[in-house]
C-alpha cells in the first residue's frame, strides 16, 4: 500500500511543479548567486594552500613570524610610490603579478595566524576564564555546573591543517540563501502532507475507504510513512547536492577539517567537522519536515478540505519563521535576543538556519543540569512529531469540521 500511495503521488501534477521549482531555485542560488563569489574564493584558496605548502614541516612560532615578515616586507614594497607600476605588471612568484603575491602573502599570514595562535589563545582565555567563575561561583551549583561545561567542551585540542578556509568561510556564510530553499521545501512538503491526508475527502471515496477503524488506522500509517519516506528522500537529494557542490568549492579536504577552521566558528564548543556540520544542518531539516508531517496529518483529521489543512497548517511556521527572521536581521540586538532566545528553543522551524546552535556555547537550565539549546530543541520537534501523529491517528476519519 506504501508502493501504491507513493505512485499515486508521483502521479501528482503537485509534485512535479514542486520538485520543478525546488530544482530551479537551488540551481539559480548555486550556479548564478553564488558562483561568483565562490569561484574567487575557491582560486584564492588554491593560491593560499599551494604557498603553505612549503611550509609544512616548519615549526609554528617560526611559521607565524616568518609569515608576518614576508607579510611586512611585500606591505612596505607595495604602498612604496615608485613600485606603483611594478606590482601590477611584473610577474609575481606565486600569483600573476607582484601585487597578486602580496595578497596571497597576506592571506596566508592571517591564515597561520588565525589556526596556529588565535584560536588556541582564545579556547586558553575562555578555559580560564571558566576556572576563576568557578572559584567565585561555588556556593552556586547550576552556575558551577555551567562552567564545568564549558571546560569541558573547550579545553580540547583540534588539529588544523594548514589550509586556508575562505572560500568554506565564504560557502557557509552564503547559507542564509539556502535557508530559503529550506523554507520553500517545508512549504512543499506541507502542501504535499495536505494533499495526501485528504485526497479520499476531495474524491469522495471516504465513506467507503473509511468504514472501519482498523481501515482508517491502517490507512494513515501508510499515509504517514509515504510522506515520511518524501520528505527522506528529499533532503537525501538535497544532502547530496549539498556535499557535491561544497567538495567543488571546498574541496574535498577541507570538509574533514574542523568546523572551527572558519574563523565565524571560532566559539564552536562542538567537535565536528565542517562535513559533519553539513550532515547535522540537513538531518534537523528532516526532523522539521516530519514535525511538519506531523501537524498536518492532526490539522487534517479536523479540516478535510486541503487547501484550507495547508492554510491552518502554516499558522505556527509562520510564527517561528518570524522568530528565525528577526534574530537574522538583528543578530546583535540585544532586547531581540533576549526576547526571542526563548521561543526558539520550542520553535523546530530555526532548523532552517542552525548556525545560531553552532557559532557559541548555548545551553539552557534543564532539570537543574546545563543542556545544550539544539538537545532540547531535537527533543521538543520528536515530541511534536509524536504527539501530533498520535492524535492524528486517533481521529483520522472521522467527521471532520470543514469537508471538501
Amino acid at each position: 500500500m506504501i508502493k501504491f500511495e507513493l505512485l499515486r503521488m508521483l502521479k501528482s501534477r503537485l509534485v512535479w511543479v514542486a520538485a520543478a521549482v525546488l530544482v530551479i531555485y537551488y540551481v539559480v542560488i548555486t550556479g548564478f548567486i553564488a558562483g561568483g563569489s565562490m569561484n574567487s574564493a575557491r582560486n584564492t584558496d588554491k593560491q593560499i594552500n599551494t604557498y603553505l605548502a612549503q611550509f609544512d614541516e616548519m615549526d609554528k612560532d617560526v611559521l607565524i613570524e616568518t609569515l608576518q615578515n614576508k607579510a611586512l616586507e611585500l606591505t612596505e614594497f607595495v604602498f612604496a610610490p615608485e613600485n606603483a607600476d611594478r606590482i601590477h605588471t611584473e610577474k609575481g612568484h606565486y600569483g600573476a603579478t607582484l601585487m597578486e603575491d602580496f595578497v596571497i602573502t597576506v592571506n596566508a599570514a592571517e591564515t597561520v595566524q588565525y589556526l596556529l595562535r588565535d584560536y588556541p589563545e582564545k579556547m586558553t582565555e575562555i578555559v580560564n576564564r571558566s576556572r576563576e567563575a568557578i572559584s567565585r561561583l561555588s556556593e552556586n551549583e547550576y552556575a558551577v555546573k555551567e562552567q564545568q561545561k564549558i571546560i569541558s567542551q573547550y579545553n580540547r585540542v583540534r588539529h588544523f591543517g594548514l589550509r586556508s578556509g575562505k572560500a568554506a568561510a565564504t560557502w557557509l556564510s552564503m547559507q542564509n540563501n539556502y535557508s530559503y530553499f529550506g523554507i520553500l521545501l517545508m512549504l512543499v512538503i506541507l502542501m504535499l502532507s495536505a494533499e495526501c491526508f485528504t485526497c479520499e475527502y476531495s474524491r469522495g471515496m471516504n465513506g467507503m475507504v473509511f468504514a472501519t477503524p482498523n481501515g482508517r488506522l491502517k490507512l494513515f500509517l501508510v499515509k504517514l510513512s509515504a510522506m515520511m519516506i518524501v520528505a527522506a528522500a528529499t533532503v537525501f537529494l538535497y544532502a547530496a547536492a549539498d556535499i557535491v557542490t561544497s567538495i567543488y568549492y571546498m574541496g574535498a579536504e577541507m570538509l574533514g577539517e574542523p568546523l572551527q577552521a572558519v574563523s565565524e566558528f571560532l566559539g564552536c564548543p562542538f567537535s565536528i567537522t565542517i562535513l559533519g556540520y553539513i550532515a547535522a544542518k540537513h538531518m534537523l531539516l528532516l526532523f522539521l519536515l516530519f514535525t511538519v508531517i506531523g501537524v498536518s496529518a492532526l490539522v487534517c483529521s479536523f479540516i478535510k478540505h486541503g487547501f484550507a489543512a495547508a492554510a491552518v497548517s502554516v499558522l505556527p511556521y509562520m510564527a517561528g519563521f518570524f522568530v528565525w527572521r528577526n534574530l537574522l536581521i538583528h543578530p546583535d540586538d540585544v532586547f531581540v535576543l533576549e526576547s526571542l532566545s526563548q521561543l526558539r528553543l520550542w520553535m523546530p522551524v530555526c532548523f532552517i538556519d542552525i548556525n545560531y546552535y553552532f557559532k557559541k556555547f548555548d545551553c539552557v537550565e534543564f532539570c537543574g543540569t546545563p543542556t545544550e539549546r539544539l538537545t532540547i530543541c531535537i527533543a521538543v520537534s520528536v515530541l511534536i512529531f509524536t504527539l501530533t501523529t498520535i492524535l492524528a491517528a486517533s481521529r483520522y476519519g472521522k467527521p471532520g469540521r470543514l469537508k471538501g
